[in-house]
């Protein structure tokens, strides 16, 4: 994909994920890094503050369908 092509799918895919939040809406699927860039939902963001890491990764994984691996990587963006 071209550069210009590519940057316009992921404002594309960002004004999804706004439109989503502002619902107060789950998206019922991920784009590759899409999730992480709008930060995690309220209940993996809810799990994280109780320190419930590994519940937490699995929320990650059962909200977006994502790998295990993409899902700790996200987890540990998010809490940073």
């Amino acid at each position: 994909m071209t550069d210009d092509i590519q940057a316009r799918l992921s404002a594309i895919e960002h004004h999804i994920d706004v439109l989503y939040n502002k619902a107060g809406l789950q998206a019922p699927y991920s784009f590759d890094g899409w999730v992480a860039e709008g930060g995690p939902s309220s209940r993996v963001a809810d799990l994280l503050a109780r320190g419930k890491k590994i519940e937490a990764i699995k929320a990650y994984r059962e909200e977006t369908g994502a790998g295990l691996k993409e899902a700790k990587d996200a987890v540990d963006r998010f809490e940073r």
